[in-house]
């Protein structure tokens, strides 16, 4: 079967997965891939899987990489950029596990209010900047989930 012969249930089952909150994500490529033929296999891997962190193995098996927690993020950060640290840390703080209680609208308005700011920093028309601020946002918001999910 070629990619275009998939319904569009079977592509949006593939594009909506997130490997990071579903665990039946392999499941769902494993019930789709297979009835791909070698060409079709290939551009769902690299067009819808990869993208979401899964990879193949050694052994051909799919597995998932999890995304980098905001702290591994903000260490790794490679900037001049000043506002974009200090920002990045300042996130660190919001989902600090140490917070044994968060009130709920507290929580929401800082976390719009976060991440308001953060698209509002001054990149300079710098792509790593740009990029950096991304992988700030995807972590920080992963990070949120995994600590009040």
């Amino acid at each position: 079967m070629n990619i275009h012969d998939l319904s569009e249930y079977q592509l949006y089952k593939l594009k909506s997965i997130d490997p990071t909150l579903s665990s039946d994500w392999s499941d769902v490529v494993n019930s789709i891939l297979p009835k791909l033929n070698q060409q079709g296999q290939d551009t769902v891997y690299e067009n819808i899987l990869k993208p979401r962190g899964i990879f193949l193995n050694d052994e051909d098996n799919l597995i998932h990489k999890s995304p980098n927690t905001l702290r591994q993020t903000v260490e790794n950060l490679h900037t001049n950029n000043q506002e974009l640290s200090a920002i990045s840390w300042h996130m660190l703080k919001i989902i600090d596990p140490n917070i044994n209680a968060y009130n709920a609208i507290k929580l929401a308005d800082e976390v719009e209010a976060i991440l308001s700011y953060l698209d509002s920093v001054d990149t300079n028309n710098s792509i790593s900047d740009q990029k950096y601020r991304q992988m700030i946002r995807t972590a920080f918001l992963y990070d949120l989930i995994w600590l009040y999910g």
